[in-house]
């Protein structure tokens, strides 16, 4: 079996150079705040909801008759 070397399929620039990394610490808190209005939010999840409910009306009047396959799907249950 191939042998493992550490950090081979990293870019140059994100290997460690001898076990030293870089001076400066990595920041855990984002540069600026991002307070999300709270109608914007509403609105992006009522979007998602009238998707999701979009999705299942379409599905819903998709449906093949007992024993039939949906379309794009086969009696083995492989999807070719």
């Amino acid at each position: 079996l191939p042998r493992r070397i550490r950090q081979a399929s990293l870019a140059p620039q994100l290997r460690e150079e001898s076990g030293v990394r870089d001076a400066e610490p990595a920041r855990t808190e984002p540069d600026q705040d991002f307070e999300r209005d709270a109608e914007e939010v509403r609105s992006r999840m009522a979007s998602l909801q009238r998707g999701w409910q979009r999705g299942r009306r379409q599905n819903a009047e998709d449906v093949t008759g007992p024993g039939d396959t949906a379309q794009g799907t086969t009696p083995g249950g492989d999807g070719r």
